[in-house]
């Protein structure tokens, strides 16, 4: 209704023209100080004053009037004076006085009470000192108390760029709130503390410069400073308050000087820009922060660039993990450690300058970047796993000669690398190191590198060739496996390779090496251009599907080493014509050859025991084949589909079928080959007819063979042939000093029972006889071991020396037995002759006079004569052994004589003469002494007391 009567106040006055000025004044009253005022209608200007404190509401609406006078006239007022005396500004004191514009504050004024200035919209506000208003109190902890302040004036000028002085330690909760004449904001380095929302709604400021003495910024200090684009925060800042920067939509660059805000551990999806806002682009770590912590700034999708200070040292884990539109990132020279994903996923950074002194890096560091180009420092003496995994445009990199090891992953997937020089300074490439460089054409490998790891070039489309070390002596699993190599030499140290180390790979022949002892899983399966491959003489084992569907494969050796061919080793490779199974190998297994279309011809070796199941299936141009005599078992389907003429089984007693529905489809041969003949031994022919082997057309084995029987180059023995109507016996008796070592088939039988089923010549082979000759020393530890002829000297090693022990010296004196030319195995035994040590025991007496001093032998318990010691004044000596106690002589040793004194007792009358008191006598450690009653306590030395 107020409004309404002062509304129609001015109609009326504007109806009637000008109004003259009118003044009012009075005074406040006892309960308000007795503050005087007045009021000039003219300017509209209150001016109040006194000393001491504007009291609490000044209308009192339930009271039906006003609790000051002048409050009557609040709708004229535009402008108000304080009294420069005035302290307190109470709640509600200016309340609804709608048409206020201004006020002026002075300094002494210490607090504004909640609500003083309800409902207003103040433009200005004047103050004469900069460092009481930081101090001023407000009351009101939900709203500015200024409402709305468009202008702050500092003794009539009006403050732009706002300075904070140096003796202001605290900035009070609102005191620059709404402020929109602010531009930018420094606050000096002796500010301890920002209150509450104390630039908040500043929204024109654009630069904040927070000095390094302020350790806490208030909740909302400068929430909605909508222009806000530069923030330095100072070096001491160590709490920054809820929402402090919230809305500040254009803040794109912070500079951060505080450790504790960059230190703090902030946890996934969070980081600094809950503090900051998600809009900053740019952040600079000053000079005075020594680490970033975890996460720190993780997840922001606005930032660009950031810049590190020289005295960071660490950069913790997931600091700027996946900040996608980061571009930019310098170090300092003082980064020593950056933790596991720090940069990774940042999918646009390109340009990286790291740090000099770089010496640890975590894992994927800087996974799937945008990096072209990256140069290694030297003080990084390793590339952390991932570092650079899924850098997909990453084409170049630098490795120092200080870079000893690669990580596990470290380039994998970067597509557009395409070369790179390994430095000899490299001793470990980890797994999965190059997988899937699809570009990757050129790599040099260090020479001090001993295994190629797994997955290392796995995928590697374009390196169709490289230089593996000779110093390497092993190959992971799937190491080249999808890689364009057509060609390699694997070096002669090489012991194995692994599973599908060259699976699918474009390779055409490979030797392997004598060194090789094992061939893994699918080694190279599927390398469908492969036509040759050598094996080494030491191979062990070939792994499952190792040369599954080397379909262009034709020859193939496997050495009389191979012990174990796993499942489908072989199975698919379709062009392979002759296989040889040596002797050495017991199981040929499942599918082992299944599908070798083209293979005409196959022997089989004496000490296979089992036969798998499909082990030649679909081979369909074998013709026939040989069972050895050692062959228990045949498994189901082995030779089906095959068009047998004839199966030679060399054992007396017939192999089993294994058929696990006892169906005569799953038989080892086909179903119903009635046409196939199956030759048996002599006498067996019984034994094949009662079982499954029923099924074919049962013959003895042919004799109508030529057996021819030789002895190689003529040397070394003669063979005895005995033939038979069934088997054939040859016999190889070789000379003295030879040795029989095999026939030139490589079966070592002798004699040997021969059934032929063809024209058969067999050379017998001898050679010298070799004997180990081995000298031991004395305790039979091995000195040496040779080989020697039959009939030559064995050659002694140099003469031993044997070590001294505390009882005896040793001197060498030969073998035993006597050397003599070799025509067994022998072991010779050195000797020795031995003297027992001596040493020497010195007797002391007790003043270190030498009593004794002589050589004893090791073991003998030394002497010597008793020794005594003259009395003195005071005591006789008794001798009373010696220390240490005599023991047998095992080293150098000193005894010393120990006595006993016996102190010489004298009266005490004598002594003490007229001493009145009662003394007593008392013995200590050999010695006397008097004590007195008083507890004093003298020597006696003769007959004197001290």
């Amino acid at each position: 209704m107020k409004t309404k009567i002062f509304t129609l106040f001015l109609a009326l006055a504007a109806s009637v023209g000008p109004m003259l000025a009118t003044i009012y004044s009075g005074t406040c009253g006892a309960n308000y100080n007795n503050l005087t005022w007045s009021l000039n209608t003219e300017d509209s200007t209150l001016v109040i004053e006194g000393s001491g404190a504007m009291r609490d509401f000044p209308w009192n609406y339930s009271l039906g009037g006003y609790t000051t006078p002048w409050y009557k006239y609040h709708d004229y007022i535009a402008h108000v004076s304080l009294s420069s005396e005035l302290t307190t500004i109470g709640m509600y004191a200016f309340a609804e006085c709608y048409c206020l514009k201004t006020i002026t504050i002075p300094e002494n004024v210490m607090s504004i009470g909640a609500n003083a200035f309800l409902y207003l919209h103040l433009n200005s506000v004047h103050i004469s000192s900069l460092s009481s208003w930081c101090n001023i109190t407000f009351a009101n902890f939900d709203s500015n108390p200024l409402n709305s302040v468009h202008h702050l004036y500092l003794n009539g000028t009006e403050i732009t760029d706002l300075v904070i002085p140096d003796d202001v330690t605290n900035i009070n909760n609102f005191a620059f709130a709404y402020c929109e004449c602010l531009t930018s904001v420094t606050l000096s380095d002796s500010l301890l503390s920002i209150g509450k929302q104390a630039f908040s709604n500043c929204t024109n400021v654009t630069n904040v410069s927070v000095g390094n003495g302020v350790t806490t910024i208030g909740d909302q200090a400068f929430k909605d400073c909508s222009n806000l684009t530069n923030l330095i925060i100072g070096a001491s800042v160590a709490s920054i308050g809820d929402k402090a920067f919230e809305n500040c939509s254009n803040l794109t660059s912070v500079t951060l000087n505080s450790n504790a805000i960059c230190s703090v551990d902030y946890g996934l999806m969070k980081g600094v820009q809950t503090i900051f806002g998600t809009q900053v682009q740019e952040y600079i770590i000053g000079e005075s922060v020594n680490s970033i912590g975890e996460n720190f700034c993780s997840y922001s999708q606005s930032l660009t660039s950031v810049s590190i200070g020289n005295n960071v040292i660490a950069i913790g884990k997931g600091a700027f993990h996946t900040c996608t539109n980061l571009i930019s990132v310098t170090m300092g020279n003082g980064v020593e450690e950056i933790g596991n994903l720090a940069f990774a996923n940042c999918c646009k950074l390109t340009s990286l300058i790291l740090s000099e002194n770089l010496s640890s890096v975590g894992s994927n560091v800087f996974s799937l970047c945008s990096l072209t180009s990256v140069d290694i420092p030297r003080s990084l003496h390793y590339i952390g796993p991932s570092m650079f995994s899924s850098c997909a445009k990453l084409k170049n990199v630098t490795l120092h000669d200080n870079i000893t090891s690669i990580g596990k992953g470290a380039f994998i997937e970067c597509d557009s690398l395409n070369n790179i020089l390994i430095p000899n300074s490299v001793t470990e490439i980890g797994d999965d190191a190059f997988y899937g460089c699809q570009s990757l054409s050129n790599i040099l490998l260090s020479n001090n590198i001993t295994h190629i790891g797994n997955y290392v070039f796995y995928k590697c489309k374009k390196l169709t060739s490289i230089e593996i070390p000779s110093g390497v002596r092993s190959i992971g699993k799937y190491a080249f496996a999808e890689s364009g190599l057509t060609s390699i030499e694997i070096p002669a140290r090489v012991q194995s390779i692994g599973e599908s180390a060259f699976e699918l790979s474009g390779l055409t022949s490979i030797v392997i090496p004598d060194s090789v002892t094992t061939i893994g899983n699918k080694a190279f399966a599927s390398c469908v251009n492969m036509t040759n491959v050598m094996l080494g003489n030491n191979i062990d084992s070939i792994g499952e599907k190792a040369f599954y569907v080397c379909v262009e494969l034709t020859d193939i050796n496997i050495p009389v080493s191979v012990k174990s061919i796993g499942v489908s080793a072989f199975e698919e490779c379709h062009s392979l014509t002759h296989i040889e199974i040596p002797d050495s190998v017991r199981i040929i297994r499942e599918k082992t050859f299944w599908n070798c279309k083209n293979l005409t011809n196959v022997t089989i070796g004496n000490n296979v025991v089992t036969i798998g199941n499909n082990a030649f299936d679909k081979c369909d141009k074998l013709p026939n084949i040989i069972i050895p005599a050692s062959v228990t078992r045949i498994g189901q389907l082995a030779f089906r589909g095959i068009e047998l003429r004839t199966v030679t089984c060399l054992g007396e007693v017939p192999a089993t079928f294994e058929n696990t529905y006892n169906s005569p489809y799953l038989y080892p041969f086909c179903a119903t080959c009635d046409s196939l003949i199956v030759y048996v031994p002599c006498g067996a022919l019984d034994a094949y007819q009662n079982s499954a082997w029923n099924a074919y057309d049962l013959r003895y084995t042919p004799s109508e063979y030529n057996l021819q029987v030789l002895v190689k180059d003529q040397i070394g023995g003669t063979i005895q042939k005995e033939n038979n109507s069934c088997a054939s016996s040859i016999i190889a008796i070789p000379e003295e000093g030879y040795y029989f070592v095999q026939w030139s088939d490589s079966i070592k039988d002798n004699p040997r029972i021969i059934t032929l089923t063809q024209d058969t010549s067999f050379t017998a082979i001898f050679a010298k006889q070799i004997f180990t000759i081995t000298f031991v020393d004395d305790n039979d530890t091995i000195l040496s071991s040779q080989e020697v002829e039959y009939n030559t000297m064995p050659i002694p090693p140099a003469d031993p020396v044997k070590t001294n022990d505390a009882q005896y010296s040793y001197i060498f004196v030969g073998w035993s037995p006597t050397i003599v030319a070799a025509t067994l195995d022998a072991t010779y035994k050195a000797t020795y002759n031995r003297t027992t040590n001596q040493y020497t025991i010195t007797f002391l007496n007790d003043d270190n006079s030498v009593l004794s001093s002589q050589l004893w032998d090791y073991g003998v318990t030394p002497t010597c004569e008793r020794p005594s010691k003259e009395e003195d004044e005071n005591y006789t000596y008794t001798f009373n052994g010696w220390t240490p106690e005599i023991v047998p002589v095992v080293a150098d040793a000193i005894y010393t004589a120990t006595y006993e004194a016996t102190p010489k007792s004298e009266g005490m009358e004598d002594v003490f003469g007229d001493i009145t008191e009662n003394p007593s006598k008392i013995f200590e450690n050999g010695s006397i002494y008097i004590l007195m009653p008083n507890g004093q306590k003298y020597s006696i030395v003769g007959n004197q007391i001290k």
